[in-house]
Order: C-alpha cells, then sequence, then structure tokens
C-alpha cells in the first residue's frame, strides 16, 4: 500500500468544483500520553457529537465517521452513530484501533499499534471483525477505511480490496514515522489517486500544505524535516520562526483558524480540487483528547471549525461532498 509504484493520479478536470470531505475519527477517549490500554474504552465524547453535527446542517454537509470497535461495540456510541446515519446526516467507515480491536493475539505495545506491522493473518482478522461488526450494528457495508495512527503497512491495502473497501483516507503527506516504527509516507501524492494491482482502490489524503514566503522548497527538505535527525533538532519548528515555512493540516486540533484558513485557500488557489477536513471525536468531549481541556477551549474549536466550512463554501465557492460519493464520481 505504501508503494511509490503502481499509483495513477486522479485526473479531474479544471472545471471541477473544489469539493471538502469531512471525515471524523469516531474513536474512545483516552490519555494520549499514557500509552495503549486494551482497557480505555470509554466512549464518552460521543454524545458530544451533536455540537459539530448543528454546524454541518448549516452548510448540508454530511461527515463520515470512521468508527472503531471501542465505538461500534457500545450501546451508547453506537445509538449516537445510528440516529445520524437513519437521518441521512451522517456516513459510516470503518477505522482500525488494533489495540482495543479483537482478535487479541498481539502484545500491546508502540510498535503493534501501528497495524500495518502485524502479520498479515492477524491484521486481515481485526479489519474483517471490525467490518463484520459494522454490518451487524448497522446494517451497512462499509466502503471507507482509515487506519488508527495512520498505522497502514504493505498488506493493508489487499486486504481492504478482499473486504470490499474503496477508499482509503490514511495517507498524511510528507510524514514519515519510520524512526518511530510508523509508516513513511514521504513520495506519495497530496492529491487523490488510485492505488491497487488493478488501480480500483481510491487514497484520498488528509490534506495538508506547506505555507510560508519559502513554501515552495518545503517538499524538497521534508525528507530532511521527517528524519530522525530532524526531528531531534526541531527543524520544521526552526524553519516556522525563521519565517521561511510550516506545514499544516487541515484539522481544527491544535493549529490556529489564521493557519487552517491560510492553508485553506492555499490549497485552492493552487488548484487542488479535493480537500479534507478531519478530526477525533473525543475533542467535542472535556478531557477527551490533548485538544480541549475546557469549555472555552470547545467554543473555541466549533467557532474555528465554523470558520472553515464558511470560507470553504462562500468565499471559496466549493461545495461539501462525502467522502462516499469521490469514488463513483471519478470512476466515471
Amino acid at each position: 500500500m505504501l508503494q511509490r509504484s503502481n499509483i495513477k493520479i486522479v485526473d479531474i478536470e479544471p472545471s471541477y468544483q473544489p469539493s471538502l470531505c469531512i471525515v471524523v475519527d469516531a474513536e474512545e477517549d483516552f490519555d494520549w500520553s499514557k500509552g495503549f490500554s486494551r482497557d480505555a474504552t470509554s466512549v464518552v465524547s460521543m454524545a458530544e457529537q451533536y455540537r459539530a453535527q448543528e454546524i454541518f446542517a448549516k452548510y448540508g454537509a454530511v461527515p463520515t465517521y470512521v468508527v472503531d470497535y471501542c465505538i461500534v461495540n457500545q450501546k451508547s456510541s453506537t445509538a449516537v452513530v445510528k440516529e445520524f446515519f437513519d437521518q441521512g446526516l451522517c456516513d459510516i467507515g470503518a477505522q482500525l484501533h488494533p489495540w482495543v480491536n479483537p482478535p487479541f493475539e498481539e502484545e500491546v505495545n508502540h510498535f503493534n499499534s501501528y497495524h500495518g506491522n502485524l502479520p498479515f493473518k492477524l491484521e486481515r482478522e481485526k479489519i474483517k471483525h471490525l467490518t463484520e461488526k459494522i454490518i451487524e450494528v448497522f446494517d451497512y457495508n462499509p466502503t471507507v477505511f482509515k487506519a488508527g495512527r495512520y498505522g497502514v503497512g504493505k498488506n493493508t491495502g489487499k486486504i481492504l480490496k478482499e473486504l470490499g473497501y474503496k477508499i482509503d483516507c490514511s495517507v498524511v503527506p510528507y510524514l514519515n514515522e519510520s524512526s518511530e516504527d510508523g509508516p513513511n509516507f514521504l513520495g506519495l501524492p497530496d492529491s487523490p489517486y488510485w492505488f491497487g494491482e488493478e488501480h480500483d482502490l481510491l487514497e484520498i489524503p488528509l490534506s495538508r500544505v506547506f505555507f510560508g514566503k519559502s513554501r515552495a522548497i518545503g517538499p524538497v527538505l521534508a525528507p530532511l524535516i521527517e528524519s530522525a535527525f530532524g526531528k531531534r533538532l526541531a527543524f520544521q519548528g526552526i524553519f516556522s520562526k525563521l519565517g521561511m515555512f510550516e506545514i499544516c493540516t487541515l484539522t481544527p486540533e491544535g493549529r490556529s483558524e489564521k493557519d487552517l484558513l491560510a492553508l485553506l485557500r492555499t490549497k485552492v488557489n493552487d488548484g487542488h480540487k479535493i480537500i479534507s477536513l478531519t478530526y477525533h471525536s473525543s475533542s467535542l468531549g472535556i478531557n477527551g483528547s490533548p485538544y480541549v481541556k475546557c469549555e472555552e477551549d470547545r467554543t473555541l474549536f466549533l467557532r474555528t471549525l465554523d470558520r472553515i466550512l464558511d470560507v470553504f463554501v462562500n468565499e471559496l465557492g466549493g461545495r461539501i461532498i462525502p467522502i462516499t460519493k469521490l469514488y463513483d464520481e471519478f470512476k466515471k
């Protein structure tokens, strides 16, 4: 799946309207600083998702909740998603957190938290188990997949194809986590592309861009910035402080509204037609994620989310589209 060969960039007509899809990582609340535990399965924050849905309703937006096993295995959280889904207010995809997703055969540790590091059979069984649980609970076959921790591996694409998935949204352009046992996305496109032996799986990467006065050299320096040496010396922060460039992902988590709108305008002005907005469901709860610690944080988070959608639709002339519809649009 991480092969730089055997991919085909989606050919999008210049007249194609800029389109934004929303992917919500619907998952358990847990303290990200404490490592991984099979017992960290709280889904309290799911009850707060209506706050974002109220914003989506203003723009006719239909997000895709990529649900992990903790969400789909507990009635309180499935009730939330099912209510939105039954009303046509959301789509459903799958997200794998291997440490809380059966079968439980592997040791819980950092290496195994990237499911692409697992043996083929075990990775397949975990994704299969999750998929079957989603079908059981929602009577719906998911076609969108996202790897928890973006942890795809060499076998993930083959597994997704076997299980009927059509779209993956795990790739983070310019990111290299290989020094931490994670995936290396350097060299992969930052726009949609087909992958797989028959070019019939669609990748919708996260929207990530370099911006600033020297942003053109950002992609060139990305391998250095993302190397173990570059991370140790905090090269990314140094380039930012020098006013040269910085990299930003389109998420209201941990970034200022100013940076996110700069990203949005840069992507559209550069001719990118597909924009991906993402965040974790846990960020709508207080202390559900590192990004929202109090009510003031949540208010700012929601205001930023609203502002992103407002600028995209009303200033940049874009539309908001469910990610599930992109496959058929591009496959025509």
